[in-house]
């Protein structure tokens, strides 16, 4: 699932107001008059999962006032996923997107719903990355409602510890946050900075990848859904290893220790 009542939330600034911002517009009829609202639309990753995407749709005139949410010290727009967010998608309460505007305007919402499934919408989110043969709705999941959680509930983010595994579309991030490594929907196992991908594992054509895996022979190995035993691709790091982990750091530095030492790396130079 994309997002729940309670988890931390990452939104890259460049899409509030930033270089990457992208808007649509919502149009209703209301007391015999035509209404409209402009929205800032938004992809967003869940730091409480390890970064699964998903679409974020901000009424432009509360864009301010979702910025005076964001929690100190954490990069970019991190914020709590609170009562004062809502949700969008079918009845059967699947593919979830979330929505920041004016709760009071019932027709609105409802109109709001009704227009986010064009085909319009669906080209903006492929252009922010989203893959091209899904609909925003289907890269969030139900929004379910539970305690506010505290950064207690969040993983680490710049490491994986023995036996542990990044999903599709789940990141590592550094503790300074300028970069990032992701598998991808497309199977790449991509290092980035602010600038674009500075190391991949040229894997874009196993699509059917479902993980990548810090093994407890300290190899990291990404798995495809056949099972099959040709994996896609390995750091070639299997041997005897004491508590294998896999670390990104500040340095922009992909890793893998085993007893505090380093026995691989990739990334910036």
């Amino acid at each position: 699932m994309s997002a729940e009542l309670g988890h931390l939330i990452l939104v890259p600034a460049e899409f509030l107001g930033g270089s990457s911002t992208s808007q649509c517009t919502v149009r209703w009829a209301q007391m015999l008059k035509q209404q409209e609202e402009t929205y800032i639309v938004c992809p967003f990753h869940n730091l409480s999962k390890r970064g699964p995407q998903g679409l974020l749709f901000v009424q432009a005139s509360k864009v301010d006032e979702l910025k005076g949410k964001k929690i100190t010290g954490r990069p970019d727009v991190s914020l709590r996923v609170t009562k004062d967010f809502l949700y969008g998608g079918p009845k059967d309460q699947s593919r979830r997107f979330l929505i920041y505007h004016d709760k009071a305007k019932k027709m609105f919402q409802h109109r709001f719903l009704m227009s986010i499934t064009d085909s319009d919408m669906l080209n903006r989110a492929n252009s922010l990355g989203f893959s091209a043969d899904k609909c925003p709705q289907d890269y969030a999941s139900e929004f379910k409602g539970k305690e506010q959680g505290t950064d207690q509930d969040t993983p680490p983010l710049n490491r994986l510890k023995t036996g542990e595994k990044l999903a599709k579309q789940e990141s590592l991030y550094s503790p300074d946050w300028r970069y990032r490594v992701t598998l991808q929907s497309d199977g790449n196992f991509v290092l980035y900075d602010s600038n674009g991908a500075i190391w991949h594992s040229n894997t874009y054509y196993a699509k059917d990848a479902t993980h990548v895996i810090i093994q407890p022979d300290g190899n990291l190995v990404l798995y495809r859904a056949s099972g099959d035993d040709q994996t896609p691709w390995s750091s070639g790091t299997s041997g005897n290893h004491v508590a294998p982990e896999v670390t990104l750091e500040n340095d922009g530095r992909l890793r893998i220790l085993a007893g505090g030492k380093e026995i691989w790396s990739v990334g910036k130079q």
